[in-house]
């Protein structure tokens, strides 16, 4: 579990709900039969006149009249037209997403999207206050803190922030709230502005505690989904208790010392969700008192509870009971006496807590938006959670998939044939082996969905042709990939698209990603060859250097992409081509040294020419490692011999064949000249590397060459100062043995720049951890020059201490 508290912390915290603590198996109504009280005029004398939450919503008397009206319709629904048309303009602008999740204040309105956008509205006049843009994970909850100037944002991934209303900025960004793999269902602001309640996608509920100033994060388990997952949370009473509503089960716990204080069983149909409302109201007995009234419900029943507080203990009494003529997913208490309520066909009813149905609106037009995605895991990649698979309905997945392909169908029966093979889906058939069945219709719907490919549209315009070929070919790429059926790929899908040019093209837009990512196995050469002209011909390099590197170089032309390459400076496809395919590792070092050669005096560099120096740096650290560039392994024989290669060519004393005859050492001064820190890191990274843990010394003499060359060139206190770092640093690891004379003269040199010196904090710390490392050092002439430093102040402190003070 994710959390900062240790697990035995954790675990003391867990709401134990075992067979001694739950719900015996009986009625709700034995459970609360002590309780249940009987509405006479005894009840009804202690209820504010004004109210009478407990007995019947305010109307006047009937008046006899001969004259009949009907009223019109309590509800009424109408589309906030602004906001409307400001999500459309974002999706349509950049596509993100659809909305899934709402929040609501006094003040302002919350929409989150399935590509992780929230906007945030005035709820006087609709105007947008602020944009969140995430990287693109779902949206799944948002809730407003009590002032609205704080808004909770919950993610599939499992990620919880916090936005300001008031800066405008995110305020905390907590990626540990739930257990890994879990995405938020659900978040709630508990009294603080600090203090959350959490649930997951698997049904555990969590306390979260953001990080202040003087108190560091904090995150314990309320309720454990091992115990029966939890599917909705409410505060009631003031912050103090936490409902939480399972599948099967009711709980009321206290927030202030961690308690359960009640739970209850719940009845209703597998296929419909439990709700759960409440309000807070105004109870008249000896003296006034506001106390928590909730309705919990399932299916076509409403049952109606109030908390009642008798000395320290706390009743929870059931008064009134109501029957619906319909099933309920949603339900929201609105006032004392009227709950508004959506049933299972999307219509809006207004009930009155005694008289029943009084109003229904159809909103067959609203588009309403469901969690089922969360419960699913989709957003995680996670399993399907047994929340939703208790309430679905059961149904055979081998029928519903022939049922698919009868009525042709074929995307759908595409799409739903993969989360079987995938996993997504879960067995519920007996018969068979569903994954194997699905399997073998793979061909099939291959076939068919290519054939719904290439008959193109019967009319309309160029856009929605292309847009057509390329929502389907990406589907034929995507089942064929993830079943790996390459030949159907290849010989079927390929040898059919290729035919017509846009198809073609569109084809190889689509196996952009499937190439990132490695997946695309042993593709025949001529696919390649086409491939990597159509790369060419669209001025897409970067891609082409990518997929070099990614397909086997035995299905390439290789004359092809080494001239390609070398024209376009695309080194990560020269240097992978002389790697397989002529096992040359020095050939691609010395040809990009030659390169960089003529570019190193440049008094400006362009961005290319930058990275080419980069790309250099990290296939010398891979060598000097014995690790493949840019990812992947060597051969074991390879990795044996290759570092020790590429070190003499390093320290070659005059480059490539002896013939850099004006210069000593060239390969090592055109590295310092381009880029020493960057050089000196990667010989620090290098340091522990086997090529310098040999008794030869390798390192030892590599950092005496670059001393060498460093003396003689111009002088640069930060050259200086890089490199006398790299030899502190080493010096701590005893990597190198220190040369008196060599340290000595390189303090001195630092020093001598006296105030000029940039990062004079770094020299003097450099100094001090070599003096502590070293001994036999001048130190008196170190101490002599220091002084005359004012900022040296840790020096002349280290040396006043060792000489001058009693040990």
């Amino acid at each position: 579990m994710s959390s900062i508290a240790t697990d035995e912390d954790i675990v003391d915290r867990w709401i134990e709900i075992d067979d001694s603590i739950s719900v015996p198996e009986q009625t709700l109504d034995e459970i609360l039969a002590d309780k249940i009280l009987d509405l006479d005029e005894e009840t009804l004398s202690g209820l504010d006149d004004e109210e009478l939450l407990f007995a019947q919503p305010l109307q006047s008397s009937p008046i006899s009249s001969a004259s009949s009206y009907t009223l019109d319709s309590p509800l009424h629904i109408s589309e906030l037209e602004s906001i409307a048309c400001q999500l459309r303009t974002w999706s349509d602008r950049s596509f993100r997403g659809h909305a899934r999740a709402l929040a609501v204040s006094s003040a302002n309105i919350a929409i989150g999207t399935s590509r992780g956008l929230v906007l945030i509205f005035d709820w006087e006049n609709q105007r947008l206050l602020h944009s969140v843009i995430a990287d693109g994970c779902p949206v799944s909850c948002l809730d407003f803190n009590k002032a609205s100037t704080l808004l909770a944002i919950g993610y599939g991934s499992g990620i919880m922030r916090t936005f300001s209303l008031t800066t405008g900025k995110i305020m905390d960004d907590v990626g540990n709230v739930v257990q890994p793999g879990q995405g938020v269902l659900q978040i709630l602001f508990c009294a603080s502005d600090r203090r959350f309640a959490c649930l997951d996608s698997g049904g555990s509920v969590y306390e979260l505690t953001l990080p202040t100033a003087v108190r560091s994060l904090k995150t314990r388990c309320v309720f454990s989904g091992c115990h029966g997952e939890v599917v909705y949370l409410k505060m009631m009473d003031d912050d103090n208790i936490l409902a939480l509503l399972s599948l099967k089960k009711l709980f009321l716990i206290s927030l202030r010392n961690m308690r359960l204080i009640y739970a209850t069983s719940l009845d209703g149909p597998a296929n419909r969700p439990p709700l759960l409302d409440c309000q807070t109201v105004t109870v008249k007995e000896a003296s006034q008192k506001r106390t928590t009234a909730f309705c919990v419900g399932r299916g076509s029943k409403v049952e109606f509870c109030y908390l009642n507080y008798t000395l320290s203990d706390l009743q929870v009494i059931r008064y009134r009971v109501l029957s619906l003529d319909f099933d309920m997913i949603n339900m929201k208490w609105i006032e004392p006496y009227y709950l508004v309520v959506v049933d299972a066909g999307e219509k809006v009813h207004m009930i009155d807590t005694v008289q029943g149905d009084i109003a229904v609106e159809n909103i067959c037009d609203v588009q309403l938006a469901y969690a089922t995605a969360d419960f699913k895991g989709l957003s995680t990649g996670g399993n399907v959670s047994a929340a939703l698979d208790y309430m679905a309905e059961l149904s055979d997945q081998v029928a519903q998939l022939e049922s698919l392909i009868d009525r042709q169908q074929v995307v759908t029966a595409v799409l739903f044939a993969l989360d079987i093979i995938t996993g997504k889906v879960t067995n519920k058939t007996k018969r068979l082996n569903l994954k194997n069945f699905a399997y073998s219709r793979i061909p099939t719907l291959v076939q068919a969905l290519l054939a719904l490919t290439v008959s193109g549209l019967a009319n309309g315009k160029v856009t929605q042709l292309i847009d057509h070929y390329k929502k389907h070919i990406q589907l034929l790429i995507r089942a064929c990939v993830t079943t790996n059926r390459f030949d159907l790929l290849y010989s079927t899908v390929y040898n059919c698209l290729e035919k017509d040019t846009l198809s073609k093209a569109i084809f190889f837009e689509s196996i952009d990603e499937v190439v990132l990512d490695g997946r695309l196995v042993d593709p025949p050469p001529e696919l390649v060859f086409d491939y990597f002209h159509h790369l060419i011909s669209e001025s897409n390099l970067n891609q082409f250097e990518a997929a070099v590197v990614r397909i086997p170089v035995e299905k390439q032309d290789i004359h092809f992409v080494m001239t390609t390459c070398r024209k376009n400076r695309l080194y990560d496809g020269v240097i992978y081509i002389y790697n397989k395919a002529m096992s040359d590792y020095i050939g691609p070092l010395e040809e990009i040294f030659d390169n960089l050669t003529e570019l190193v005096d440049y008094e400006v560099l362009s961005d290319c020419e930058i990275a080419l120096g980069n790309k250099l740096l990290l296939y010398i650290q891979c060598c000097l490692s014995g690790r493949a560039y840019p990812f992947g392994s060597l051969p074991e024989n390879i990795a044996t011999t290759l570092p020790l290669q590429v070190y003499r060519c390093l320290v070659s004393y005059k480059g490539k064949n002896g013939t850099s005859a004006s210069v000593t050492y060239p390969y090592l001064r055109l590295l310092i000249k381009f880029d020493a820190v960057q050089f000196f890191n990667v010989i620090f990274t290098c340091s522990d590397s086997d090529i310098f843990n040999s008794k030869d010394g390798r390192l030892q003499r590599i950092i005496e060459v670059i001393y060498q060359i460093i003396s003689s060139m111009d002088r640069s206190a930060v050259l200086f100062i890089n490199y006398f770092t790299l030899v502190a640093y080493l010096l701590q690891k005893k990597a190198i043995l220190p040369a008196l004379g060599t340290i000595n003269e390189l303090i001195e040199v630092v020093l001598s720049f006296g105030e000029s010196i940039e990062r004079i904090t770094d020299a003097e710390r450099s100094i001090v951890d070599v003096m502590r490392v070293v001994n036999g050092l001048d130190e008196m002439t170190i101490l002599r020059q220091a002084r005359k430093l004012p900022q040296c102040v840790i020096i002349s402190n280290e040396l006043f201490s060792r000489h001058f003070l009693p040990s």
